[in-house]
């Protein structure tokens, strides 16, 4: 019986521990109002008040509440010791005047405000993707989003290495996400407007992003966010399609006795956005205004491994109306303009010398033969 009672105890004072360990967690340490009242707390101005220890310890859970402004003032210290953390609470705005080293674990889900901040600790922001289907802007059928977080020492000096394949993106449901950033890395934002299978009339570049309601500039393929505090992510409304339209170069050529004009004047390169129609003449100088030319359209921006004359040979000669304007009804991509066949009139007039040399002594062996043959058959 005294075995039995002693095991029966051993195994009480186990069960005690084990309920012990897993309920046991560092002791909260909260500033600011309970109920998110607005409240400013300088880290140790008044050493005398708990509020504001100057002496953070380990095994801390320090949390900056919801409506309470933390500064640390120029000149103090701040640090958050090993095996501790601080949680900056959304709606909560952490400031550093001062320095902040954190050798334990930093939680930013409010504002984090300030550049000297060091230590080997660990300081996370949360970055906040918004739900597309929102119901004043929908846009889930619309835009696909992506992105991709990428360490500030992989990155250039200006925006970061944003040169990421596709594929190592991240989606982002229609519902959103929140995702943890390591402080001071980079995370990539890419926006893909929707098109159909074969279709390319949008530019996803035009489309906006905001970080905090700071437009995001658009670089290479992304828009690069360098992550020094949390953050909304959100995006422009939804616009008539055109406005997000891809933009298309068409070179309106000019060579030797020619230029080539659009309708209203256009000259040199013109941009047009995709679907656009654009009309365009052929202007000749006085010295060159007796040539046939021929115009050829090629749909494609002109870089090709094919000689001019063996690209051409595959095109049709494109018709100008009874104006003398020539067409591109829909633009869907860059299109090169050539004019073949311009000479001056002084050249032009040698070539018709020539030819009535040429066509007055064919006609003279022409008579002279046929005299011949006439005499033949006598």
């Amino acid at each position: 019986m005294k075995k039995f009672i002693s095991i029966l105890l051993c195994a009480l004072l186990l069960v005690s521990s084990f309920a012990f360990s897993a309920s046991a967690a560092n002791p909260v340490v909260p500033f600011g109002n309970e109920d998110g009242t607005p409240v400013e707390i300088a880290y140790g101005i008044d050493p005398d008040d708990a509020t504001v220890n100057p002496d953070w310890v380990s095994n801390r859970e320090y949390v900056i509440r919801k409506g309470c402004t933390f500064v640390v003032p120029s000149g103090r210290t701040l640090n958050v010791p090993l095996n501790s953390t601080l949680t900056v609470e959304n709606g909560a705005t952490f400031v550093v005047n001062g320095q902040l080293n954190v050798s334990g674990e930093m939680f930013v889900y409010g504002k984090l405000q300030g550049t000297n901040i060091t230590g080997a600790g660990s300081i996370k922001c949360e970055i906040r993707f918004p739900s597309l289907a929102d119901a004043n802007n929908k846009l889930d059928d619309k835009l696909s989003v992506c992105y991709y977080v990428n360490a500030p020492e992989k990155a250039d000096d200006s925006y970061g290495d944003i040169n990421i394949p596709i594929e190592d993106y991240i989606a982002v449901p229609s519902d959103g996400a929140k995702v943890m950033v390591d402080y001071n890395y980079f995370i990539y934002v890419r926006v893909l407007i929707k098109e159909a299978p074969g279709e390319d009339r949008y530019d996803d570049k035009l489309y906006p992003v905001f970080h905090n309601s700071t437009r995001v500039q658009f670089k290479q393929n992304a828009c690069p966010i360098q992550v020094t505090t949390s953050g909304d992510i959100s995006y422009g409304s939804w616009k008539l399609d055109n406005t997000y339209y891809n933009s298309y170069k068409i070179i309106l050529p000019e060579g030797e006795g020619y230029c080539v004009y659009g309708r209203n004047g256009e000259w040199g390169d013109v941009t047009l956005k995709y679907g656009q129609s654009f009309s365009f003449r052929v202007e000749l100088e006085e010295e060159f205004d007796q040539s046939a030319y021929v115009v050829y359209v090629y749909n494609g921006s002109g870089w090709t491994n094919l000689e001019k004359d063996d690209l051409l040979a595959g095109i049709e000669p494109a018709v100008p109306d009874a104006e003398g304007y020539y067409t591109i009804n829909s633009v869907t991509g860059e299109y090169s303009i050539f004019v073949e066949g311009v000479m001056s009139n002084e050249i032009l007039d040698i070539f018709s010398k020539i030819f009535n040399i040429f066509r007055q002594i064919w006609e003279a062996l022409s008579e002279i033969l046929n005299e011949f043959l006439g005499f033949i058959q006598k």
